[in-house]
């Protein structure tokens, strides 16, 4: 026994299935969701060590990368900022921390007592 199935109704259902594994969406939806984005943008991201202005996010320290609390800047310009207190990478919206500074042919290092301690 054979049972009827309905060409039209076939190939309906294929193509609604072609269209849901592209990932369309029917056009009201697609055009609901494309304004919705556009309206909210996108939001700035927050998890940088460094703010813009180069201070240290978390306590909002202006602390020079040779880690000396003292000290007004002992590099060169910076190319991007024009601060002294940028070491070899700009601190402006910088992501990291400097852990400590090991010096060659010396035993002597020093860490970075402001750099957050997460446990």
């Amino acid at each position: 026994m054979r049972s009827y199935v309905d060409p039209d109704y076939s190939i309906g259902r294929n193509l609604r299935q072609r269209h849901r594994k592209k990932g369309g969406l029917s056009n009201e939806y697609s055009h609901h969701l494309d304004s919705e984005n556009k309206k909210r943008g996108r939001k700035k991201c927050q998890n940088g060590a460094y703010d813009e202005y180069g201070n240290i996010r978390l306590n909002g320290l202006d602390i020079c990368d040779c880690m000396n609390q003292e000290c007004d800047g002992c590099w060169y310009n910076c190319r991007s900022c024009g601060s002294t207190r940028c070491g070899p990478q700009c601190r402006s919206n910088r992501k990291f921390f400097y852990e400590d500074i090991t010096y060659d042919g010396k035993d002597l290092s020093i860490q970075n007592k402001y750099m957050p301690k997460y446990s």
